[in-house]
C-alpha cells in the first residue's frame, strides 16, 4: 500500500476547515467567558432589557464555543442565533447612543460585537456546509443518485 492510497479517518479533522473549526470555537467560548464579569458591571448600571440581552449573548457566545469545540450539529442554529443577537445589539446601540455615547457604541460595535458574530457566522456556515480534504464543498447528492445507483 503506498501513501497516495491511504485514506483519512472519517470524523478524524483531516480537512483544513474542521481543524480551523475547533480553533475558531475558544473565540466566542473565550468571550462568553469574559463578559460574565461585564455582566456583573451592566446590572448596576444598565436597564434590564440590556442586562438580558448581553445574558442572551454571553449565553450564546458558550454555547457556540462549547458546541464548535465537540462538533456537534446543533452548532448551526446556536451559533447564526448568537450572531443574530449580537447583530442586534450592535445596531440597536448605534441607533440609540447620541454624544459620547454614540463614540462607545460604535467602539463596542467595531472591536467586538460585529467581529464576533462573524466568527459565530463563519463557524455556522462551515458546520452547515462540509468540505473535503482538499477544501471543496462536499457534493450531495439525491437519494437515489449517483454512481452508486443500480439499474433495474
Amino acid at each position: 500500500m503506498s501513501v497516495g492510497e491511504l485514506r483519512p479517518v472519517r470524523g478524524a479533522g483531516s480537512a483544513p476547515e474542521a481543524r480551523a473549526r475547533p480553533r475558531l470555537g475558544y473565540v466566542p467560548l473565550g468571550c462568553g467567558v469574559l463578559l460574565i464579569p461585564w455582566l456583573a458591571v451592566l446590572a448596576g448600571v444598565a436597564a434590564p432589557g440590556w442586562v438580558a440581552l448581553d445574558v442572551l449573548e454571553a449565553i450564546g457566545l458558550l454555547a457556540t464555543g462549547v458546541l464548535a469545540l465537540g462538533t456537534k450539529p446543533a452548532l448551526v442554529p446556536v451559533a447564526a442565533a448568537t450572531a443574530a443577537a449580537l447583530l442586534l445589539d450592535a445596531s440597536v446601540d448605534l441607533a440609540t447612543s447620541q454624544g459620547p455615547a454614540l463614540l462607545a457604541a460604535v467602539t463596542m460595535a467595531l472591536l467586538a460585537e460585529l467581529p464576533l458574530a462573524a466568527a459565530c457566522a463563519v463557524l455556522a456556515l462551515r458546520a452547515g456546509h462540509p468540505q473535503t480534504a482538499e477544501g471543496r464543498p462536499a457534493r450531495r447528492s439525491a437519494r437515489g443518485s449517483g454512481p452508486a445507483r443500480r439499474a433495474g
